[in-house]
């Protein structure tokens, strides 16, 4: 692998990593009420999906190490996510997390 590719492989990852905390982001923004959802999702959130999706099409034809890292990298979110729920769930259960509905 030339340093072309190396760089490119780089700028690519860094692109999909920036754009994959974009719906992560919106917890903060959201939360502070900076930015409504609407406009968050139309000039944010769509557009990261579609940057997502243009390095997995790019990485699946040109780049397997790239498609490889996307593909860890979905399979330990979700892992992460699992993770997240078992603690948060039963952390509410037994009122060490309050959570005020209504």
């Amino acid at each position: 692998m030339d340093s072309t590719q190396r760089s490119r492989e780089l700028g690519l990852t860094i692109l999909a990593i920036v754009a994959a905390g974009a719906s992560v982001n919106f917890f903060i923004v959201g939360t502070a009420g900076l930015i409504p959802f609407s406009e968050y999702r139309n000039y944010v959130l769509i557009p990261s999906f579609f940057i997502i999706l243009f390095v997995a099409i790019y990485g699946y034809k040109k780049n397997k190490r790239l498609t490889n890292r996307l593909v860890t990298g979905l399979w330990i979110g979700i892992i992460a996510t699992l993770a997240l729920e078992a603690i948060r769930m039963p952390s509410i259960y037994v009122h060490w997390i309050h959570v005020r509905i209504g």
